[in-house]
């Protein structure tokens, strides 16, 4: 027998109301997986803010960005340029930069001495002595008459903007029996340094590469030192590639996990195919095309190589030379994740 219409009616509410729930719990599984609740797409991007310095030493980045490894690891990246270590550590300290590739070490063990803001390393770039990872050099102007690091009494000196490559300069000269008031210094902006050495304004420069290959292959310099930073330290880890405080304190070890799974897939990408890598400093940094093949790479180190006891050496060299503000745990700057984070 038909059923009476009231009880169809019933019956065809209670399918309804049986759809709805079945797709709001549809609708609330994909919100809290981070999907795309109407297409059911991947979860959306995580954003990232990345302050980078335009020397040789961010080449991991220049290699992410180009090669689109950020993108496949899910994040969306905002790049800012700064001009010194310095600049960019007071942005990351301030909230205003998510990550800093590269920033030197020096700065970063001030900033947390300093205010207990402690940015977090997860990989490191070494300056050697050793090729095939030459990239830094104290070069003279071509006429300038200098031959040897007993000659920069009196000398114009320039290096890159910030208190790193000062200290570096100043310390190994002493090492020649210089003091600081023997020569004068001036701080100089990559773009600047070729200028420089063409108007005769500076006698000797501290330069790192892509900058020190153009010099030399212009004949503008020779070198007077080649790796002069090692002269200090050998293979001396100068900078890194950190997570800013703020940002890795609010991030989720996935995030994290998967930001320092990018640089290392650069890294590797650097390792196999370096001439392929190298044409990625055209997009950020003033190089030409036939300059590439003379330049060397740095020798990047992952978080899973990085030397704990090498960064600490770094530290405490700083420290005595009251580079820094006073001495620190090198452990509390590098990046701790879990074992098996993906």
């Amino acid at each position: 027998m038909p059923w009476p219409p009231s009880s169809r009616c019933a019956e065809r509410r209670r399918a309804l109301l049986a759809a709805a729930i079945v797709a709001l719990a549809a609708g609330l599984l994909l919100a809290c997986s981070g999907g795309d609740p109407v297409t059911n797409t991947e979860p959306r991007t995580t954003p990232v803010r990345i302050g980078y310095l335009p020397i040789a030493a961010g080449l991991p980045l220049f290699v992410a960005m180009e090669e689109e490894f950020f993108t496949d690891a899910g994040f969306d990246v905002e790049l800012f340029r700064f001009g010194s270590s310095n600049d960019l550590g007071i942005a990351a300290s301030t909230g205003e930069v998510d990550a800093l590739m590269p920033f030197a070490l020096n700065a970063g063990f001030d900033i947390g001495v300093a205010s207990g803001i402690t940015h977090q390393l997860f990989g490191y770039n070494l300056y050697s002595d050793q090729p095939p990872h030459i990239v830094d050099y104290l070069v003279a102007r071509a006429d300038s008459g200098i031959r040897s690091l007993a000659d920069l009494e009196g000398a114009r000196v320039g290096g890159f903007p910030g208190s790193v490559t000062k200290l570096f300069i100043d310390h190994i000269l002493m090492r020649e029996g210089l003091s600081p008031d023997d020569y004068t210094y001036t701080q100089l902006g990559p773009q600047d340094w070729l200028p420089a050495l063409e108007s005769a304004s500076v006698d000797v420069l501290s330069v790192m590469e892509p900058q020190a290959s153009i010099i030399m292959s212009r004949n503008v310099a020779y070198p007077l030192v080649d790796g002069f930073f090692a002269k200090l330290m050998p293979d001396v880890p100068l900078s890194g590639h950190w997570l800013a405080h703020r940002f890795e304190a609010e991030a989720s070890t996935e995030v994290a996990a998967r930001f320092v799974g990018v640089f290392r897939r650069a890294v590797d990408f650097i390792r196999t195919t370096p001439d392929a890598a190298k044409r990625h400093y055209l997009s950020y940094i003033a190089v030409e095309e036939a300059d590439l093949a003379a330049i060397q790479l740095n020798d990047w180190r992952t978080l899973s190589e990085l030397d704990a006891a090498a960064v600490q050496s770094f530290a405490d060299l700083m420290a005595d030379a009251d580079a820094i503000q006073g001495s620190v745990e090198a452990s509390d700057y590098i990046l701790s994740l879990p074992a098996g984070a993906p």
